[in-house]
């Protein structure tokens, strides 16, 4: 009977035990999950933070590109061009100088055939004159 005794207060403490795992089953699950959100709700914002930083970097990245790479370029560019500009200027200038210059060499040109034409035809008389 004693055997038995200890058989019921083992089954009376399991019963019991059983009776109670819902009990704390919930008393242990609330403090889980509401860690489980909290862990959730920070790895969210933890990685929205994360993108915006990577979002900020690749602004501030491109504005970087631009003033430090681009601008100057551009900055170069305009100035060759200017300059590129001005020496074409300077070339169309020399070349109207030089065809002008060329048509008063073929004025003179010109004017020295026209006298020399006359003194050829009176050297040439005189040459067949003297003979």
């Amino acid at each position: 009977m004693i055997r038995y005794k200890h058989i019921d207060t083992l089954a009376q403490t399991f019963n019991q035990s059983v009776a109670a795992l819902p009990k704390a089953v919930a008393q242990t699950s609330t403090p889980i999950i509401t860690a489980s959100k909290s862990i959730m709700s920070d790895i969210k914002l933890y990685t929205i933070l994360f993108f915006a930083l990577i979002i900020i970097l690749i602004v501030l990245a491109l504005i970087a590109i631009y003033y430090f790479v681009l601008a100057p370029v551009k900055n170069i560019l305009l100035e060759t061009t200017g300059k590129l500009n001005h020496m074409a200027d300077a070339l169309e200038t020399t070349a109207n100088l030089v065809h002008e210059s060329n048509q008063f060499h073929r004025e003179i040109l010109n004017s020295i055939h026209h006298y020399e034409k006359p003194q050829k035809e009176h050297n040439n008389l005189e040459s067949l004159t003297q003979q």
